[in-house]
């Protein structure tokens, strides 16, 4: 192999080790905030606004670990944390923002969103960008 070739894949061989590594140490502190939360008992909005921060600034805490701070079932933790508020440059290139709400984890923020303006411009009623309403039956 040429030189730049083996320079290239040490400098890659040694990226990939400080990634694992880091991978690591990311998954040593969410079990740490899993031991700092576990015992503690749900206390209101203070317990809240930190199951809020932990639930969408730090995905690597398991919902599960989020739930027991607050007291409710895994399946409920979205729901009491509420939405998040995203904001993206319209699609279109118009310059203003597309906003949209997430409700959970699960949703994705890299999805294609058009500002309000030019849904309105183009007739949405609702539907995904590309979609448009027809007369029953046509």
């Amino acid at each position: 192999m040429g030189e730049d070739l083996d320079r290239a894949l040490d400098r890659l061989s040694v990226a990939e080790a400080e990634r694992d590594a880091a991978q690591d140490r990311v998954a040593e502190a969410a079990r740490a905030v899993a031991g700092a939360i576990t015992g503690r008992s749900a206390g209101g909005a203070a317990d809240r606004d930190l199951a809020r921060v932990l639930y969408w600034d730090y995905p690597d805490v398991p919902v599960p670990v989020v739930g027991a701070l607050l007291g409710v079932a895994t399946n409920r933790v979205a729901g009491v944390v509420g939405g998040r508020v995203v904001e993206r440059p319209c699609v279109n290139g118009c310059g203003r923002m597309a906003t949209w709400t997430m409700r959970s984890r699960n949703e994705s923020t890299s999805g294609s969103t058009e500002c309000s303006t030019c849904a309105e411009e183009r007739g949405d009623r609702g539907l995904p960008r590309g979609w448009a309403m027809r007369p029953a039956g046509s």
